[in-house]
C-alpha cells in the first residue's frame, strides 16, 4: 500500500478542530472528513432529503466509525504546530526589518491572520506559503515513516 505523500499534505493543510483526516492502511487513500457528518454518521441510516453527494460523505463517516482499525489518524492541527512553523519562517527572514515586523504581526490575538496580512503586505507572504509546504513535507514524511507507510509523491 502506497499513500499519496501531496495528499497527506493537502489534508495536513486542511487540518482544524473542524475536520478528521485519515489514511486507509490498505489502499492508502487519504480520507478528509467534515466533523459534522460524524454526528450524522452515528445516527440510524435513513433515506431522507439529503442530497446524494452528503449521503456519500456520511456513508464513508460511517465506514471510518464500523471500521476503525483500517485507519490511521493524520496528524491533527495541535500536533502541527502551525504556530511554530511561522515562528521559525519569522527567525528565518534574512532583512532584520521584515523579520521584527513578522514576529510583531504573530503576537496576541488573531495572530495567524495578522501574520498573514503582514506577510502579503510584505511581499513574502509566497515564500511563506513555500515553507509552510515544505515544514509540511516533512511531517508526513516523518508521519509516513514512523507509521510504515510507503508513500509517493507526484
Amino acid at each position: 500500500m502506497k499513500a499519496n505523500l501531496d495528499d497527506i499534505v493537502e489534508a495536513l493543510e486542511t487540518g482544524s478542530d473542524d475536520f478528521r483526516s485519515y489514511v486507509h492502511k490498505d489502499t492508502g487513500k487519504v480520507v478528509v472528513i467534515a466533523e459534522e457528518y460524524f454526528g450524522y454518521a452515528e445516527e440510524p441510516e435513513t433515506d431522507d432529503d439529503q442530497p446524494e453527494w452528503m449521503r456519500e460523505i456520511i456513508a464513508e463517516a460511517r465506514h471510518i466509525l464500523q471500521h476503525r482499525k483500517e485507519y490511521l489518524d493524520l496528524p491533527s492541527s495541535w500536533d502541527i504546530h502551525e504556530y511554530k512553523i511561522m515562528e521559525n519562517f519569522c527567525h528565518e527572514q534574512e532583512d532584520d526589518s521584515i523579520r521584527e515586523q513578522l514576529l510583531r504581526a504573530t503576537r496576541g490575538k488573531v495572530a495567524f491572520r495578522r501574520f498573514k496580512d503582514q506577510a502579503d503586505d510584505l511581499e513574502v507572504i509566497d515564500d511563506w506559503y513555500a515553507y509552510k509546504e515544505k515544514a509540511l513535507t516533512q511531517i508526513a514524511i516523518g508521519w509516513s515513516v514512523e507509521h510504515k507507510i510507503a508513500y509517493t509523491q507526484s
